[in-house]
């Protein structure tokens, strides 16, 4: 990140939407728009016209005294479905011609359809649903869900419950990179990495910046196996961004520290 940061400019005009919460925020970096426009208005809140609690966040017990399904439908179906209202990046860029990928960010409608495979140990829960599609970007991976682009083509990842079924950083990292090794990155490129948003959560931003190394390394990874980072930008455009960001709110204003940023890192690619 720092050889990115010495080669390119930080905008510092951007900031997060309100309000700034990761279901809302990460809709608006895809689309463009705000909440207002695009109809994700947080994690949670009633849908009039479905009389009915829209919910995106993962609390187990909200999960399971909604339903298994309710929770899958609303994540898959209309998240990036009727209740998106705004075209995605993935979108605008496919219908000019060009080529798009998404590597496990949650908001990922496209015009492509994609089927959907339940892992085993989510396929046996009660209400499970069956035969899923869902229309993404060209290339469309989400953990052990989606994992193909058109015409089959793969990417390697980690998948797995220790994994979060293909959804976190190590499987991320790994699908980014088999497509930098063997130039695959097609136009517009999203790749998600949630995990500092998770341990942040559970252990504060400070102690979580760990993870932050973690990517760091994943991206060196990526770079090396593309030839380098002068290599890669030579005709790559990379952004670095989060969604929103927190630090600590402390009693004592002189121990509140503005460092202490917990991010969800998405790195947007684009060929020149």
């Amino acid at each position: 990140m720092q050889q990115l940061v010495e080669r390119g400019a930080m905008h510092e005009a951007s900031s997060s939407i309100f309000p700034s919460i990761t279901p809302a925020a990460t809709t608006s970096i895809a689309t463009g728009a705000y909440p207002e426009e695009h109809g994700i208005a947080g994690a949670s809140w009633y849908d009039n016209a479905r009389e009915e609690v829209a919910y995106y966040g993962d609390d187990f017990w909200v999960i399971a005294r909604e339903g298994f399904r309710n929770f899958i439908d609303d994540f898959l179906l209309r998240l990036n479905g009727d209740r998106l209202k705004a075209p995605t990046m993935f979108q605008m860029m496919e219908r000019t011609g060009r080529r798009a990928a998404c590597l496990n960010y949650l908001v990922f409608k496209g015009d492509c359809p994609h089927d959907v495979r339940m892992p085993g140990p989510m396929a046996a829960l009660r209400g499970a649903p069956g035969s899923i599609c869902v229309r993404g970007p060209s290339m469309l991976s989400l953990g052990d869900f989606v994992s193909a682009g058109r015409g089959g083509q793969n990417v390697r990842r980690k998948g797995g419950a220790l994994h979060r079924f293909g959804m976190d950083d190590a499987s991320t990292g790994i699908m980014l990179r088999d497509l930098m090794a063997r130039d695959a990155l097609p136009d517009f490129t999203i790749a998600y990495f949630a995990d500092n948003d998770y341990r942040s959560h559970e252990i504060g931003p400070v102690a979580a910046l760990t993870v932050l190394e973690r990517i760091d390394e994943a991206l060196g990874e990526a770079f090396t196996a593309a030839g380098g980072i002068d290599r890669v930008l030579a005709d790559t455009v990379i952004v670095i961004t989060s969604d929103h960001g927190h630090c600590d709110v402390l009693p004592d204003r002189a121990r509140n520290d503005p460092r202490a940023t917990a991010l969800t890192l998405r790195i947007g690619i684009q060929r020149v």
